[in-house]
């Protein structure tokens, strides 16, 4: 069957295995154990590929060899991000290395709530001034996660200024007097 990669190798079943056959594995990189009918292959770099020789016998049967070749999970390419634009109850800020490629979870902090439209994540449910942190996890079909953090701030709340109270009218010059 085809191959599984891991964070540190790959797995493939040996779809005809027979119990009573031995089988002698070697691998090119990284280390190689049979576990049950699964090969699998560990101590490898991400990215890094491996072929397997796997041999095959069984008393009153012709022996066989067979090579099968796997790659570990690549490195994933992990979110960056714009500053952080403050609004009443929240803030925005885009994922600028955004790729429909790549699905993204997101998680927040400070009981927020986090929504995403296209490469823009929106955090609303703050009170006036709080701030909370973003964790965004890419995940990608032959990579490995890879998360970054980011944090906004909500708009403080409103205060206004205390009206000043009017100034009082200035006292009547006296009579006979002229203002200078």
């Amino acid at each position: 069957t085809g191959t599984t990669p891991t964070l540190d190798g790959f797995r493939v079943v040996i779809a005809d295995f027979d119990v009573e056959a031995t089988y002698a594995l070697m691998t090119t990189a990284g280390t190689v154990v049979l576990d049950g009918s699964t090969i699998v292959v560990t101590g490898l770099a991400p990215g890094e590929s491996a072929t397997v020789s796997i041999a095959y016998s069984k008393e009153g049967e012709t022996d066989a060899t067979a090579e099968v070749t796997g790659t570990a999970l690549a490195i994933g390419t992990a979110p960056t991000f714009s500053g952080s634009t403050s609004t009443t109850g929240g803030f925005t800020f885009l994922i600028t290395n955004f790729s429909s490629e790549i699905s993204y979870s997101l998680a927040v902090t400070n009981a927020a709530s986090v929504t995403m439209s296209g490469s823009m994540v929106t955090v609303s449910g703050l009170a006036p001034g709080a701030t909370s942190a973003v964790t965004v996890t890419a995940s990608r079909a032959g990579y490995r996660d890879a998360d970054a953090v980011t944090s906004g701030v909500s708009l403080a709340a409103v205060t206004r200024p205390p009206v000043p109270a009017p100034f009082p009218p200035a006292p009547p010059a006296p009579s006979g007097t002229t203002p200078s």
